[in-house]
């Protein structure tokens, strides 16, 4: 009968210690998101450009349609593609030209260190492609797009 009580102990133990486990996940477990922000260089403020639609392409030529400003943050939220290694998002706005804006990366699969959080995704060498129709603004004194956090990365440019 004692066998019995220690074999539920440690599995109580057991229970316990899987319980405890936190959210250490060091991988992407989402889709990364670009913060696109726009600076009126007059005002030194960042504006709504008030496109009437913005989508994005990945490279199998796959649409994510109606991206909307968020009003809250003054930017754009725009997903990166978890299935190719550069994605373009089309600006338009009516009777006016399309602007595009075009990023390349690495994507890096890997499993996390905590078991629990299985394969995440990491991006490397997340850079601006020249064929950009928009300028590159200041963001910390740097021009380009900049890492903030786990999967958001940011860029300003020049409205």
């Amino acid at each position: 009968m004692k066998h019995f009580y220690v074999i539920q102990f440690i599995f109580l133990i057991g229970l316990f210690a899987l319980s405890s486990c936190g959210d250490t996940c060091t991988g992407t477990t989402g889709e990364p998101i670009l913060h696109l922000s726009f600076l009126d260089t007059i005002t030194n403020r960042t504006v709504n450009p008030e496109y009437s639609r913005v989508y994005a392409i990945d490279g199998k030529n796959e649409i994510k349609d109606n991206i909307d400003f968020n009003l809250n943050g003054t930017d754009y939220q725009l997903p990166f593609s978890t299935v190719e290694d550069q994605i373009t998002y089309v600006f338009e706005r009516n009777n006016q030209p399309v602007d595009t804006l075009i990023v390349t990366y690495d994507r890096v699969f890997q499993f996390d260190d905590d078991p629990e959080c299985g394969l995440g995704m990491n991006l490397n060498n997340v850079i601006l492609s020249p064929q950009t129709s928009f300028t590159p603004a200041s963001f910390n004194n740097v021009f380009a797009i900049q890492q903030t956090s786990r999967d958001v990365y940011e860029l300003l440019v020049i409205f």
